[in-house]
């Protein structure tokens, strides 16, 4: 899910301002959010505030945060420690124009996604398409084989799917733990 907060800070009138914060209620169902702050921007502190406190007024305070201060290509001087002393999960400056720190803010959204998941390995027969799906949508795949009109599956899901997913195939279907 992407929302953009674009102009929240100046540009919408203060009368408006309680109609939109209904429509980011849906961030209170994210796993994760990425907090993109324009560091050409001479109030991005305020508006970082201000996001931060919308966040606890909806009750998506809770919610993992990883503040992604953009455009490093031309404001390289930004106080990076001023960010670090934020309670987020992390900081990741990128340029979106160059492509500078991408790579490593997409490794920190995996492992933050990752905690807390259980790898399991599983046999799909070919009638089973609709739970391989299920896993696909709900789980991370971490490798796919086919073999004999078979799907062979490890993949990092929650527990709770994973529980799932053993009830539903049965001790048979499911492999050994990968070993990596």
């Amino acid at each position: 899910m992407l929302v953009d907060t674009v102009g929240f800070i100046n540009k919408i009138p203060h009368s408006l301002i309680e109609a939109f914060k209904s429509t980011l209620e849906e961030v209170r169902s994210a796993d994760l959010l990425l907090h993109l702050v324009d560091l050409a921007n001479p109030l991005f502190d305020e508006q970082i505030k201000v996001i931060e406190g919308v966040l606890q007024e909806i009750g998506a305070g809770d919610i993992p945060v990883v503040l992604v201060p953009n455009k490093i290509d031309i404001a390289p001087e930004a106080p990076m420690g001023h960010f670090k002393a934020r309670a987020m999960e992390g900081v990741c400056p990128i340029s979106a124009l160059t492509g500078a720190g991408v790579e490593r803010l997409l490794a920190v959204i995996g492992t933050i996604l990752d905690q807390g998941k259980e790898q399991i390995r599983a046999c799909f027969a070919s009638s089973q398409g609709g739970l391989l799906s299920l896993l696909r949508e709900r789980g991370r795949i971490v490798k796919e084989t086919y073999e004999d009109n078979r799907v062979y599956v490890t993949a990092l899901v929650t527990p709770k799917l994973a529980g799932q997913i053993r009830k539903l195939l049965g001790a048979s279907a499911m492999t050994a733990p990968a070993t990596s």
